[in-house]
């Protein structure tokens, strides 16, 4: 599990590297067409139980330390992670880069730094306290964009709170997830944290016989953190909540983005350019991006031209190329595009750039005059695009932006901080970003409460810490009452 060539994804269960008990595997085509094709095992019930015993029994051992030494371990677990996050930064980038087609820069610049600051926040908020409560096993079940980020924000949570966690990853990206639990294990085992408390159990999520429903309904299992499409979140929520179990999810972002006019000429170029560099990034600011752009009558124009130019320009290519900035999309994600991008220009959208796709590499492309009545507002655009339209007043832009039943994040960009701070307590949206350039770290960080249909409960590294430590049980010592 130490480089790139590896023969066939395994399960991890109990410290150990291992084929599904069901002997089958799927294969796993990478993005990259210059990458072979390669087996992924498919996990079957018979894993999530031995998963789940093995968690159990690491429990078992975990419960006899002390506090202080708990809390010791934990912390020599995280720091030894964020070193070893640090130090395979190259390796991991050049995984992201093979499962699921993002640029090799933007996975050095953004993905690894993001992840590597998660675990950061997570040993500041270990220092803050110690005497917590054992909830119980929980599951991660992960999208496709960016699984390193989606690991670093839930399995170190999770541990350090004192739970055993059970990671499902995508189909679609099974290398980064088995490169990182390596890393994340060798500093358990430094740490001397039982190895059973962390599992990765590779397949599909739905299904009956799927290991994904399978962790959902299994009784082991207390807790279920969903990374993901937001119509299957809603579906795998009822039957969670229907096996008594506690569900936290963060789901896709059609994100509205307001630009108004009164910047100065070069702030607004740049800001155009920051714009362009965060809308064709949908492998890992994918959920975050603006993708509903919205702006001021008096620079729509301007803007629609500037945008068409960067679109242009953008390079497309082998994504473990440096100056690749437009990767290939799984295969999956392309036929997403190929269906919305038509859908948008039957309902009233009209193409300014691109368009069209060769391959898995979608063109970057920009529909202007969509309906806000349309279909794609409720929808997570796949692949490097996004929609524009003008508006008059501020009203008109909340009102615009407040249509989709999205609300992951929104972006407001006013010249003056005052009217910026005024039209944020409008705009409906989980996290509000004044800034033009992607917000990373932070986006991930940060405290957020949930908006709409895009996340069920708080979301950021304290409320998954805090989460993984709180239980609803009320103990009253009535033994004083009269009788």
């Amino acid at each position: 599990m130490s480089s790139l060539t590896i023969n066939v994804i395994q399960n991890l269960i109990e410290g150990a590297w291992c084929i599904s008990t069901s002997d089958r595997v799927f294969s796993h085509a990478s993005p990259r067409i210059e990458s072979s094709p390669i087996d992924v095992s498919h996990s079957e019930i018979l894993d999530v139980v031995q998963a789940v015993g093995a968690m159990n029994r690491a429990q078992a051992i975990w419960n006899k330390e002390t506090i202080e030494d708990r809390t010791a371990r934990l912390k020599q677990l995280l720091i030894g992670f964020s070193s070893a996050l640090e130090n395979s930064r190259q390796l991991l980038a050049e995984s992201l880069a093979i499962d699921i087609g993002m640029p090799l820069t933007y996975a050095l610049s953004r993905s690894v730094p993001a992840a590597r600051a998660t675990v950061e926040a997570t040993i500041g908020l270990l220092a803050e306290g110690t005497n917590f409560p054992v909830t119980g096993n929980s599951a991660v079940l992960l999208g496709w964009t960016d699984p390193l980020l989606g690991f670093c924000r839930r399995v170190p949570q999770i541990v350090a709170s004192g739970n055993g966690v059970c990671v499902k990853p995508s189909s679609r990206a099974p290398r980064t997830v088995s490169l990182v639990a390596e890393l994340f294990l060798q500093s358990m085992r430094l740490a001397g944290i039982p190895n059973g408390f962390l599992s990765v159990l590779n397949g599909f999520g739905a299904g009956e016989d799927e290991v994904g429903e399978i962790l959902v309904r299994h009784p082991g299992i207390k807790t279920i953190y969903w990374i993901g499409n937001t119509e299957n979140a809603m579906v795998a929520r009822r039957t969670a909540f229907e096996h008594g179990k506690r569900f936290h999810f963060v789901g896709c972002g059609r994100n509205p983005l307001l630009l108004f006019s009164g910047f100065k000429e070069d702030r607004q170029t740049k800001l155009i350019d920051q714009i362009a560099r965060s809308i064709i990034d949908p492998h890992g600011f994918g959920p975050f991006r603006p993708s509903r752009l919205f702006v001021q009558e008096s620079i729509f124009k301007s803007t629609l031209e500037q945008l068409a130019e960067k679109f242009s320009l953008f390079k497309s290519g082998d994504p473990l190329l440096k100056q690749t900035e437009v990767g290939p999309l799984p295969v999956a994600e392309a036929e997403r595009f190929d269906i919305q991008t038509r859908l948008a220009l039957a309902e009233t959208g009209h193409c300014v750039v691109g368009g069209a796709r060769n391959g898995l590499f979608a063109e970057p492309t920009l529909i202007r005059d969509l309906t806000n009545c349309s279909t794609l507002q409720s929808q997570e655009l796949a692949g490097p695009w996004a929609t524009i339209a003008s508006f008059k007043y501020p009203h008109e832009a909340l009102k615009y932006a407040n249509t989709s039943p999205l609300g992951l994040a929104g972006y407001i960009l006013h010249p003056d901080p005052e009217k910026s701070a005024a039209l944020r307590l409008k705009l409906e949206a989980s996290r509000i970003f004044f800034s033009g350039a992607p917000p990373w770290p932070e986006a991930f960080i940060r405290s957020a409460q949930p908006v709409k249909s895009s996340a069920n409960l708080p979301d950021g590294v304290r409320e998954i810490y805090e989460m993984g430590q709180w239980t609803s049980t009320v103990i009253l010592d009535n033994s004083e009452s009269s009788t």
